[in-house]
């Protein structure tokens, strides 16, 4: 992403009234490529580059949590059988996730 887009993304962050602590480091970074590519900054790169005294407010922002838990078994085509899990969050989000039922071993015999 360029310098020029990243800024006008935290402006209007800004005026949009939003400040957190990820918008302010943004800002810090914007500040350190512009420094490099001014020529201000030669092999500084871990060097205090910026300081802000400007304190954003912490949003306490609530983990989604489980509400609704599905699972269903199914029979693939090798008619080996496994149960799928369906998870829901608060948030809307959601996942799933598959787990074998019987694991299923195909060992070649060999003869000498």
């Amino acid at each position: 992403m360029n310098i020029a887009k990243e800024l006008d993304e935290a402006i209007q962050k800004i005026l949009g009234g939003t400040r957190t602590p990820e918008l302010l480091q943004s800002i810090t970074d914007i500040n350190i490529k512009v420094a490099e590519l001014e020529g201000k900054v030669k092999g500084m790169r871990d060097a205090l580059l910026y300081t802000s005294t400007d304190n954003a407010p912490a949003e306490k922002t609530e983990r989604p949590h489980v509400v609704d838990v599905c699972h269903c078994v199914y029979r693939d085509v090798d008619r080996r059988e496994f149960t799928q899990y369906t998870i829901r969050f608060s948030d809307d989000s959601g996942c799933y996730f598959r787990k074998p039922k019987t694991e299923i071993c195909d060992e070649t015999i060999q003869t000498t």
